[in-house]
Formats: C-alpha cells, sequence, structure tokens
C-alpha cells in the first residue's frame, strides 16, 4: 500500500535537510509544528572529546514540490500565503528560512539507488524572507536566485551569521522579479 505523494515529497524533503546538516557537522532537531518544521543547531566539540548542541541554530519551514518556474536565474515558487505570512512575521532572535526542495515530475525519479550511489534528484533551494507578510489569500510567488543550493556550507555560513548576528538582509525589491 503507497501513501500519498505528498507524503513520499514531505519525507524525502526532511530526508536531503537531515543530509545537508550531517555533513556540515550539525543536527536537525524536528519540533512539535507551529509554523516551523525544524530546526538547524550547531554541535561542538568539548574539550574532553564528548560533543553537545549550542545555542547557534537557525529555524526551517521545508517545503517539497514538482512545480517550480525555472528562469535564467531565478527560480519562481508560488508559496501558501498563510505559510509565506508565519516567515515574513517571524519573530525571535534565530531566523527561519525556507528551504525548497525540487523534485522531478515523474515520481519514479525522485530517488535513484546503485550499489554506488544513493541519488536524491534535483536539489534543495533556501530563502530568507525579508519583505513584509501578503495580502493575498490563496498564495503569494516568492523568486529565489538559483545560486542558493542548500548545501552544507550553507548551513556552515547560516550558522555563523547567527553566531555573529549577521542575518538580517535588506529587502531589494529589484531581486525578485524574473
Amino acid at each position: 500500500m503507497a501513501i500519498p505523494s505528498e507524503h513520499m515529497k514531505e519525507r524525502l524533503s526532511y530526508v536531503y535537510v537531515r543530509a545537508v546538516a550531517a555533513i556540515a557537522g550539525a543536527a536537525l532537531a524536528i519540533p512539535e509544528d507551529y509554523g516551523d518544521d525544524g530546526h538547524i543547531q550547531e554541535i561542538q566539540r568539548l574539550p574532553n572529546g564528548k560533543f553537545r548542541s549550542t545555542g547557534f541554530l537557525f529555524h526551517c519551514q521545508i517545503k517539497s514540490t514538482t512545480n517550480i518556474s525555472i528562469y535564467k536565474d531565478l527560480i519562481a515558487y508560488d508559496m501558501e500565503a498563510e505559510a509565506y505570512n508565519k516567515l515574513a512575521n517571524w519573530e525571535g532572535n534565530a531566523p527561519c528560512l525556507l528551504l525548497l526542495i525540487r523534485l522531478p515530475q515523474d515520481p519514479s525519479e525522485w530517488l535513484c539507488i546503485s550499489e554506488d550511489q544513493l541519488l536524491l534528484r534535483h536539489c534543495c533551494y533556501w530563502y530568507h524572507i525579508t519583505e513584509p507578510s501578503t495580502t493575498n489569500l490563496s498564495s503569494q510567488r516568492i523568486f529565489v536566485p538559483r545560486t542558493q543550493v542548500f548545501t552544507p556550507e550553507t548551513v556552515i555560513g547560516w550558522l555563523n551569521k547567527v553566531r555573529t548576528g549577521d542575518y538580517l538582509n535588506v529587502y531589494d525589491a529589484s531581486r525578485h522579479l524574473p
């Protein structure tokens, strides 16, 4: 018996984010869902060789989709207005990033397995919503630079930004248009 494709996409998205966080030496924690799907927290090695999590983290809202419009340097995604507003109105000492996993249209291409590799097709983009909330009732289109692929280096960079307090972006409307 197969689970719905939306559930498959959600589970694959968590696998992707957990794998990227692991390679970055960080941890993904999944809290009760009240606006974010998890947080990625810095892990620190103690002098005695043991490890512990630090107070430096960023939250993430994880979405997976097969419906992205690709332009030369940007992707366009129609996000549910309610989910968009949760991120646009985010409060707290740690940012909340949108992590958008792009999957192929054909579900048989989502995951490829062989002796040599486990391949999750396409990629995940990250976006920090700094624009104001929307009054739209159904969706809000966002434009994400294609260079913003979610990688271990992204995790390390965002944890460093949180550590230094340098994570607030200045809104520039011109970068959000195709």
